[in-house]
């Protein structure tokens, strides 16, 4: 069922890894070598399952320095303390000296003080990717966590089951170190496959053919000096000399975070092999395009790869990716935008900005592909003041962009006065040479991923639903298949075998554990008694028919506003609003139904205007179609300006189907009583929690600011987690992060003190929207900020703070009937696959989904001095993904995150402005 949903680091040492690397006055120097407990596994395989052949892996930790030799694991895993560090993981030795790492406070000053440091900006490419590197091996866990030899890192409470990962062990016999190298070009070349085969031309006697080179950065076993190369490159008719530099930068060992990408790239350099082409991060097979019939769309296959040091040692995670391609130019998707806008009748200057507006909504940030050389961009911007015709200078002179496509891909351009895309180079095209901007021609481009459109069209996305959304037995035969692929090219193999690898066999099964369904109610005053909803479905929306509310609140006085042309479904809508509220226990008072000729923006605002009125408190409004404009001068209105009112809007396609109307009665009813202060179902949580705080937090993209970003902030304001105080803030850089979370925070917890008349003696933060190049600036900028909140107050208030991830490749599978089956809701996994070494966290699956392969979510405790421990966490959040009043089943993050969603991307995507504070304690945003 759905619900209607209203718009709405000079030098740098790493401690607490296997390797450390000492980053060396800006030239990138590294040294160093691990020694230490070892890694690998030994265990009996199970009987095939849906030919798939599941092998077993040890949920402890222990690491070889060999790598491949099995090795008697303990049942709980190591405490990363820092003290503990040097001693287990090995001493780190430089060149030529031999001096040590000193165990102790310095070690623990230096795990301290990792997550500070900045690598220097040396030459080459020394200044963006170790960093890069080094976010990934920022060590999270909890002070708490890391000095109680006693803490455990993961839970017990559920019932054990085991599940299948997508992710499989690899192994390495290299016995001898890594080269790590940097390539210079001067004057830079800009093509990568160029300065390839250059480097593969000019090295592969010295360096071996089977070296791996990113474009900048490049690993071989073989040693040699640094030198300078001249070498000539010849494009089109003119030919340039090239000085190409290589300079030894450091070595790089087995079970280094190093090592880990050199995996990476060699994956990636084997998928390139397999004709696999890179888009963002996944790599698809562009020879074999899945056709969409009926449809000007086809899509791609392929896969998306990740090797990671995990518990169970370095394992290579793989799931199956899709990517959409549209057959038509995007030159023919403006022209349809065009006439589309041409049909509303504006005036030219207000069509000229809706254009602009609309064309950049569809564009900036879309990905899209060029026709003339299947080359994958990501656009930044839109031109509207340039044309094909419009000049530009190349190698010394100025030529169009019509002679230049003639002259270069032979392609001529027919439109030459259409407008101009825009691509900025990223961080990895900039350290690999590409300084400028990119302009290219809409009609020799192909829009790529899903539009607005697309999502709307629900026709179409069955359609999409039948090839993409594969269950678990194809997703893991679609792994296996490409398993074999790498294993019958005797090219990947020998290069594999040289760097002592050898192709994954089996994936991993784990030990999991699922936690106890989750009782609801709805009325607990009520004689109706609180009861469990199919925990396989995870969906409890046929329960509301005439059930009572837990607390409604009266609708008083409000305002209905539809067109003439909406009259009669506005008013039949009305009538069932009424018949299925009453029973719901919401009372109807005075009705001003305000119906329009003409429901424009400016009319609907000004009927507002004129009928509010200081009882009024909800406004809805049937809107004639999906017009955002007239949905921001709306919501404008009622969030942002004087007299600000809670609004549901609803469009006139909804309601003008009979079939099904009362459902969405029901629905629309239950998210009014939500709005305006209301309560729907409840959870019961333990009597500890009931003076504690859970927050959210996320962040979106501010459409209107290109550098500036929302944040979404709310916290409870009661013990069953079911009223939150809602803020926003915008952030453009980290102090601003800190400033507007410490005002946000501030404001909840008086908010909180106002309402229970004291404050929560613990606060459990829930931050979303963070990928692990983020987690420093959790730790020292947004924790920080909290604590510093909490130090004014001078009250004891315990904080902790988790990172919640769902965009993972991770995925699990369990045996039913043998069949690969979605893992039920509830579905815990706390080891093997999670990296506890570095992180306390835990991979959590609330949700059901009925078609494809459910995603589960990952959560990171970075910051944590409350009573709470594995179990207890993993059981709140399970609960908390109950609460989110805008769909009567699980969801797949804690409600506290979805509402800061909510709230950031209404203000991120129409409002633009900070909503005003008397709206701040009714979630108005859902």
């Amino acid at each position: 069922m759905m619900f209607i949903i209203d718009h709405c680091a000079n030098h740098f040492i790493f401690v607490n890894l296997r390797f450390t690397i000492i980053m060396e006055g800006g030239r990138g120097r590294s040294a160093g070598r691990g020694r230490g407990r070892g890694r690998g596994y030994s265990a009996p395989k199970p009987p095939a399952e849906e030919t798939t052949r599941i092998s077993s892996a040890p949920t402890g930790r222990g690491f070889s320095g060999r790598g491949a030799r099995p090795v008697r694991r303990s049942p709980s895993p190591p405490r990363p303390t820092a003290a503990g560090d040097e001693a287990r993981y090995g001493r780190s030795r430089q060149r030529g000296g031999g001096v040590a790492a000193e165990p102790g406070a310095a070690a623990a000053q230096l795990v301290e003080d990792m997550s500070q440091v900045k690598i220097s900006q040396g030459r080459g490419r020394t200044d963006a990717r170790p960093s890069r590197v080094a976010d990934m091996f920022v060590n999270t866990i909890p002070e708490n966590a890391r000095s109680d030899p006693k803490y455990s890192f993961t839970g017990t409470f559920g019932e054990p089951i085991n599940v299948v990962s997508n992710s499989a062990m690899m192994q390495s016999n290299l016995q001898i170190p890594v080269y790590q190298y940097m390539v210079e070009f001067n004057p830079p070349l800009d093509i990568k496959k160029v300065r390839r085969g250059i480097v593969y031309d000019k090295f592969k006697d010295e360096l071996g053919s089977h070296f791996i080179f990113d474009g900048t950065t490049l690993f071989s076993p073989n040693r040699i000096d640094d030198k300078t190369v001249m070498v000539d490159h010849t494009y089109q008719d003119s030919t340039t000399k090239h000085s190409v530099f290589i300079k030894m930068t450091g070595k790089v060992f087995l079970n280094s975070l190093e090592f880990n990408r050199v995996l990476n790239l060699l994956i990636n350099k084997s998928l390139r092999k397999l004709d696999y082409v890179e888009i963002g991060r996944s790599h698809y097979d562009m020879k074999q395009p899945i056709k969409l019939q009926n449809h000007p769309l086809q899509f791609l296959k392929g896969y998306s790869t990740s090797a990671i040091d995990c518990d169970a040692g370095v394992c290579l995670t793989t799931d199956v990716s899709f990517r959409l391609v549209h057959t038509s130019n995007i030159l023919n998707k403006i022209f349809d935008l065009k006439n589309n806008l041409s049909r509303r009748r504006l005036n030219p200057n207000d069509l000229r900005t809706e254009y602009r507006k609309e064309v950049a909504d569809m564009l900036v940030g879309a990905i899209i592909s060029t026709s003339y050389n299947d080359k994958h961009y990501k656009i930044s911007s839109i031109s509207f003041d340039e044309s094909p015709k419009s000049t530009f200078e190349a190698r010394g002179k100025e030529i169009s962009y019509i002679q230049y496509y003639k002259q270069h891909y032979n392609v001529d351009i027919k439109d030459h006065d259409q407008i101009l895309l825009v691509h900025e180079p990223n961080a990895r095209e900039r350290r690999s040479g590409l300084r400028s901007s990119i302009k290219l021609v809409p009609e020799l481009c192909l829009l790529t991923g899903m539009t607005d459109a697309i999502r709307r069209d629900m026709g179409l996305m069955r359609d999409l639903d039948q090839y993409t959304k594969e269950g678990p037995g194809p997703r893991v035969r679609g792994i296996q298949d490409l398993f074999r692929k790498l294993k019958s090219n005797p090219e990947i193999v020998k290069e594999w075998n040289y760097w002592g690898l050898q192709v994954p066999n089996d994936l991993l099964n784990i030990k999991a554990r699922r936690l106890p369904a989750v009782t609801v109610s709805f009325n607990p005053d009520a004689k109706s008694a609180p009861f469990q909803y199919n925990r396989d479905k995870c969906d409890w929306g046929a329960m509301f028919r005439g059930q009572p509310l837990k607390e409604t609140v009266a609708l008083n006085d409000f305002l209905y506003i539809y067109s003439s042309r909406d009259a009669q479904n506005a008013n039949e809508f009305y009538k069932h609003l009424v018949n299925v509220g009453r029973p719901l226990g919401i009372q109807f008072g005075n009705c001003q139904k305000l119906e329009l000729q003409q429901a424009y923006a400016k009319n609907i605002l000004q009927e507002i205007n004129n009928n509010i009125t200081p009882r009024t408190n909800m406004v809805f409004v049937i809107l004639p179609d999906q017009n955002s404009a007239r949905y921001v001068a709306i919501k404008n209105r009622l969030c942002v300006e004087n007299r600000p009112i809670p609004s549901q809007c609803v469009t006139s396609r909804v309601i003008s189907r009979p079939k099904g109307i009362q459902s969405v009665a029901t629905k629309v009813m239950l998210q009014v009583n939500v709005k305006l202060g209301g309560d729907i179902w409840y959870i019961d949580f333990p009597k500890r929690t009931q003076k504690m705080m859970v927050c959210g937090i996320d962040s979106y993209h501010d459409t209107s600011s290109p550098k500036r970003s929302v944040c979404g902030f709310v916290a409870s304001l009661n013990y069953t987690f079911s009223r939150y105080h809602s803020r926003v803030c915008f952030q453009t850089h980290g102090q601003e992060i800190a400033d507007g979370l410490y005002t946000c925070f501030d404001r909840a917890l008086e908010e909180y003190a106002k309402v229970n008349r004291e404050y929560p003696e613990s606060v459990v933060v829930f931050r979303d929207g963070v990928g692990d190049g983020m987690l420093n600036l959790v730790k020292t900028v947004e924790v920080a900020a909290l604590n510093r909140v909490i130090e004014e107050k001078a009250r004891k208030i315990e904080l902790a703070v988790v990172v919640v991830n769902k965009r993972i490749n991770q995925r699990f599978f369990i045996s039913e009937n043998n069949r690969l089956e979605n893992p039920k809701p509830g579905t815990v996994v706390d080891n093997t696959v999670t990296r506890q070494m570095l992180r306390l966290g835990f991979f959590l699956v609330p949700q059901c989904t009925r078609q494809g392969t459910v995603t589960p979510t990952y959560y990171n405790i970075v910051h944590n001095t409350t009573f709470l421990d594995p179990d207890k966490f993993q059981s709140l959040a399970f609960k908390l993904c109950h609460l989110y009043y805008n769909w009567p089943g699980t969801i797949r993050v804690p409600a506290p995150c979805q509402y800061a969603h909510k709230i950031a991307f209404l203000v991120g995507q129409y409002l633009h402005a900070i909503p005003r504070d008397e709206l701040a304690n009714n979630l108005y945003y859902l």
